[in-house]
């Protein structure tokens, strides 16, 4: 019989990594962790009643977890969050014994999103149970870096300075608007975001500029000592269609290259079919598709049952 107890980082943080990794020795999809990579997540900032996490043990084996925030979005603040079982421990209800705790935080007030696999039918069937549907589905894309990724000579994307309040404000305003009506919604950011990134030394930034204004900015982080995770390519909405972002994604290429990267991954919606095109122009592939599901405030819990 398993128990579910909430998260103590001084006790658990290293058996979080290791059963992340574990799982994904069994399972590569899913991603592996460091444990300087699990520290940063932990300590990003709070936002709203900030993030809740919840371990599953069988005995003293860690077999389950959860972690969710409530973030806040432009329609309202919303939780986010993911389940992960170890594959030999699914099927036994320890998801639904996990979902059931976080269903119950705020009891029904805010609605919850989470993303699940195209191709893993048992996670979607799961997720349609505790009364979830499909709000949009997002493509997952990566692509090798070589020494012919070079910053371009005379590029107008400068980096970010981390100790100039002027950027920071920047990268707030430039993000903000840019996402303000993307599909599935994308949380603001806040003074808090903001100074928690910049504490981040795996984050990397550039602005590009006109006269001295930002007007876009590209930012990625190294997931590890050979991989980034391009998060953003982003545009005030009057300098979209001047291609700004491709200069921003040639300038990123060439920056994460010469800190010795070799490979790049990114998400993109479906439906953004200028941002797919200007990622396939520069060498990406699509390799997996995310469907992002979305379950309606309500003043209940719904059945978990299976």
């Amino acid at each position: 019989m398993f128990a579910i107890q909430p998260y103590q980082h001084a006790l658990h943080a290293q058996v979080v990594v290791d059963f992340f990794n574990l799982c994904h020795a069994r399972d590569p999809s899913q991603f592996g962790l460091t444990p300087t990579r699990w520290q940063q997540f932990v300590a990003e900032p709070s936002r709203a009643m900030g993030r809740d996490f919840r371990l599953a043990w069988d005995g003293t084996q860690l077999v389950g977890m959860a972690y969710c925030a409530l973030e806040d979005q432009p329609g309202g603040a919303m939780r986010y969050g993911r389940i992960l079982v170890h594959p030999d421990w699914r099927r036994r209800g320890i998801a639904s014994a996990i979902w059931q705790q976080l269903s119950a935080l705020d009891g029904g007030r805010y609605g919850f999103e989470c993303t699940c696999p195209v191709d893993w039918q048992a996670g979607l069937a799961f997720a349609q149970r505790c009364g979830f549907g499909e709000q949009s589905r997002e493509l997952e894309m990566r692509r090798s870096l070589s020494d012919a990724d070079r910053v371009p000579t005379c590029s107008p994307v400068r980096a970010l300075r981390r100790d100039d309040a002027a950027d920071a404000l920047a990268w707030r305003e430039i993000s903000n608007a840019a996402y303000a009506s993307h599909q599935p919604p994308v949380s603001l950011l806040d003074a808090a975001d903001i100074a928690a990134r910049l504490a981040n030394p795996t984050l990397s930034l550039g602005f590009i500029e006109q006269a001295g204004v930002p007007l876009g900015l590209i930012q990625w982080e190294n997931d590890s000592e050979s991989h980034a995770y391009l998060n953003s390519v982003a545009l005030l909405p009057s300098a979209q269609g001047r291609g700004l972002a491709g200069e921003l994604l040639r300038w990123a290429l060439g920056e994460m290259r010469a800190q010795g990267l070799a490979r790049v991954e990114l998400t993109v919606s479906m439906h953004n079919h200028a941002a797919r095109q200007l990622y396939t122009r520069h060498g990406f592939q699509p390799y997996a598709e995310t469907v992002y599901l979305h379950r309606p405030a309500t003043t209940g819990i719904p059945s978990t049952a299976g």
